[in-house]
């Protein structure tokens, strides 16, 4: 029976000379891989539909175990700011960033909203402030998945000062108190600048200025994201600038 989803054009690969095979990320059930049949004829209803990330209402059929068919599909935004360049490198990090958290079938709709808003913050924002969105939805990334450790403090205790170092293993800061003396020494204001970050809302992300202090909470905050991802993401050190 056909079901209509919501979704996101996650990923396309061209199939034989004249249809493509579409990946949907959907807020009810995960990823979805269908078959959109002649989808490069000039005549086909989705030409010009199935752009990466593009929002649609996406009309899936087929058995249970067999591969789907994208029957229909109705555009309900493009996202054309993700044409330039640097906007495109950075939703492209972000499809890296997300896509383990959403295996075959597992539907996460917390973090399918939070992917949703990113894009369209990506697709609007001034182009030197991609940096900084990209922090703050790396920060909500770790929350949603449980990872991100009490800001602006130590980890274990929540002591918040001047002296704070970053753990050799594990995301956070540690104080005096918890560190063992194998860390490294954390400037006050990086905590303070994730803190900052993290407790904007992301409409007022772009707002917040850049600095020395940030390039240095971007490295901090990478080391996290590598932990969560159990690896370095290949494109976000070009997607950061």
């Amino acid at each position: 029976m056909p079901t209509a989803h919501r979704a996101l054009i996650w990923s396309r690969h061209d199939f034989r000379e004249s249809s493509r095979l579409v990946t949907l990320l959907t807020r009810e059930s995960g990823k979805l891989s269908a078959l959109a049949k002649g989808a490069h004829r000039l005549n086909s209803p989705m030409l010009g539909k199935i752009d990466l990330l593009n929002l649609v209402d996406a009309t899936v059929s087929g058995r249970p175990g067999n591969l789907k068919l994208l029957s229909r599909l109705t555009l309900l935004h493009e996202h054309r700011g993700l044409r330039e360049p640097k906007r495109f490198l950075a939703s492209s990090y972000l499809i890296e960033l997300f896509d383990p958290a959403f295996p075959q079938g597992r539907q996460d709709p917390e973090l399918f909203d939070l992917i949703e808003g990113a894009i369209r913050l990506i697709d609007r924002c001034p182009l030197p402030s991609i940096p900084t969105i990209l922090a703050g939805i790396e920060l909500r990334f770790l929350r949603t998945l449980g990872l991100l450790p009490g800001l602006p403090g130590c980890r274990e205790c929540g002591e918040d000062g001047h002296a704070l170092f970053m753990p050799k293993s594990g995301a956070g800061f540690l104080c005096p108190k918890h560190a063992t003396g194998g860390e490294g020494r954390v400037r006050e204001p990086i905590s303070r600048w994730l803190a900052t970050v993290d407790a904007t809302p992301g409409k007022d992300w772009a707002r917040l200025q850049s600095s020395e202090v940030a390039e240095e909470s971007l490295t901090v905050l990478g080391n996290w994201i590598a932990r969560a991802v159990e690896k370095q993401p290949r494109l976000r050190r070009l997607a950061i600038g």
